[in-house]
């Protein structure tokens, strides 16, 4: 049966996918010591990485060429990786495939990774009808690849001496048996995103950072409508609160959150448009909230000014932080709950200057 002549073939567990590269002693040596790449290596450039231990092979001539030396097995986790292809651009224009030559190469200087698929080799090194892949990484992929994904790496260059000596003196079928054993690799099913998650992504930090309206996001970031509905989708799937206490616990466990806190409030004023919206809010086409349920006691009230709400908020006590004698009994309600610290009972809670009222704070 004829090999698929786009297929990715690399020896992997279940969590772990290795792939190979070469380098000079001084680079591969060490990182082959210390089971991770060192600081000379530069995360500032790109990287190509292969999954075929034969194509390597024709890469370096054996470990033969000047500057690769050093033949490095290294193993990476299978979900870096798959970020990687998923987030790749083909390394060349594919007409079809690309809207047209001046997108592809938008996409291609954006993208943190390139696919590339070069001919397959034999123990000859001969060139086969089926392809192999090679993944550049540049930017952020590659230096998540050098300080993240790397599980091991093992220096391989005495295996490729011995499988060259057999394959050069004619003993195929011993450097056949020597060989790593790569099978296919099972990726995922569907049509790769047009548009990448980290460029949506940047769009949400570029609407909140400049407030524009949702709809003047730039089209660099992705469409809008694309933008706005990642960002709806993980606050009601609860993304967006994973992301926060899991950062906090991180930042609580190092020492980093102080918890004199600080208690103030204010009033907002909401849009005129709010008086024709729906009275019950979950028969929306995009109810609002998120990953937990509204209270009850939240919603607009009347006033003079139209209809307005009142909003209290916690947060770190500074030198210069001031609050109203009413939010006093709202503080204790603020921070009942511990939210995203790290293990460990609540710490008590020290606040700030909140008693003084909102006259006295200002001028």
């Amino acid at each position: 049966m004829a090999e698929p002549k786009y297929q990715i073939r690399a020896l992997h567990t279940d969590s772990t996918i290795t792939v190979y590269q070469a380098y000079t002693p001084e680079i591969g040596l060490s990182a082959a010591r210390e089971g991770r790449f060192p600081a000379v290596w530069q995360r500032d450039r790109m990287t190509w990485i292969k999954p075929s231990f034969l194509w390597m092979m024709y890469r370096c001539g054996w470990g033969t060429k000047e500057g690769q030396e050093t033949v490095l097995a290294v193993e990476i986790s299978r979900d870096g990786f798959e970020w990687a292809v998923e987030h790749a651009c083909l390394s060349h224009y594919e007409h079809g495939l690309h809207a047209d030559r001046a997108t592809w190469k938008r996409q291609l200087k954006r993208a943190p990774a390139r696919v590339q698929w070069d001919p397959e080799r034999d123990l000859h090194l001969q060139p086969l009808a089926h392809r192999s892949l090679q993944l550049g990484l540049a930017g952020d992929a590659a230096r998540l690849y050098a300080d993240e994904w790397t599980v091991s790496i093992t220096d391989v260059t005495s295996l490729a001496q011995t499988i060259h000596a057999h394959a050069r003196d004619g003993d195929l079928d011993t450097a056949r048996q020597l060989l790593p054993r790569e099978r296919p690799y099972p990726v995922r099913e569907g049509r790769p995103p047009v548009w990448f998650r980290w460029q949506l992504i940047d769009g949400m930090r570029f609407r909140i950072r400049t407030g524009v309206p949702w709809r003047d996001v730039p089209l660099a970031y992705g469409p809008w409508g694309r933008v706005d509905d990642l960002f709806r989708r993980w606050q009601r799937d609860g993304t967006w609160h994973h992301i926060l206490t899991r950062l906090q616990s991180l930042a609580d466990t190092k020492g980093a959150i102080t918890w004199d806190l600080c208690a103030d409030s204010t009033v907002c004023r909401a849009h005129q448009h709010a008086a024709g919206a729906r009275k019950r809010g979950d028969l929306q086409k995009k109810p609002p909230g998120g990953a937990f349920t509204e209270a009850g006691d939240h919603g607009l009230g009347s006033s003079r000014g139209g209809f307005t709400t009142k909003l209290h908020l916690a947060c770190r006590a500074g030198p210069e932080a001031y609050g109203d004698r009413g939010d006093r009994r709202e503080a204790w309600r603020l921070t009942s709950v511990r939210t995203g610290a790290g293990e460990g009972p609540c710490p008590p809670h020290r606040f700030g200057p909140t008693t003084c009222s909102s006259r006295s704070s200002t001028g």
